[in-house]
């Protein structure tokens, strides 16, 4: 709190003053009333979006097969004219659900804003819209790979226990 408040203090036409007066050299000048800025801005640079899952008695659609899906959200920040800005965030995966609980908290970062008067300024961020886009996990051609997989592997796991149940598998350990 101390620190904060002194940033506040070099914030100000006193601050800049003494500032001025001050040894150091120009960058370390520079250096510390982008410090003061930062710490003493209001201006937020990144946007905190908590996931918590669907409404209660909604449901993702099953894609999976039985009544499964692997949802996951993307989110990102849309300008006015639907061009994404910044970079996107993505929430972990809840696998064989449709109902999907994240319980996560994302940043996105504000791209652009200024620095003028000694403060942080982002003009532009209120007129961001948040996109959330929810999507499956195993949809396309890996998805149905994964699928064709986890069969086999039940396949085999089947057959390994029929043999094992037969005796079959007593013939492999001898010489």
């Amino acid at each position: 709190e101390e620190l904060r408040s002194t940033y506040l203090w070099l914030a100000t036409s006193d601050g800049l003053k003494a500032l001025e007066l001050c040894a150091a050299s120009e960058a370390r000048r520079r250096d510390l009333q982008l410090k003061a800025a930062e710490a003493a801005s209001f201006q937020p640079r990144y946007v905190i979006v908590h996931i918590y899952g669907v409404c209660d008695g909604a449901e993702h659609p099953p894609v999976d097969g039985p009544g499964r899906a692997d949802a996951y959200c993307t989110l990102r920040l849309v300008s006015a004219s639907g061009e994404e800005v910044g970079s996107a965030a993505s929430s972990r995966v809840c696998y064989r659900t449709t109902a999907p609980a994240w319980r996560q908290t994302l940043e996105l970062p504000l791209a652009g804003g200024t620095m003028r008067a000694g403060f942080f300024r982002n003009e532009h961020a209120a007129s961001l819209r948040l996109r959330v886009d929810v999507m499956d996990a195993q949809v396309g051609p890996m998805g149905w790979l994964l699928n064709v997989s986890q069969l086999a592997a039940a396949l085999f796991a089947c057959g390994l226990g029929a043999a094992w149940a037969s005796g079959f598998t007593d013939t492999w350990s001898r010489e």
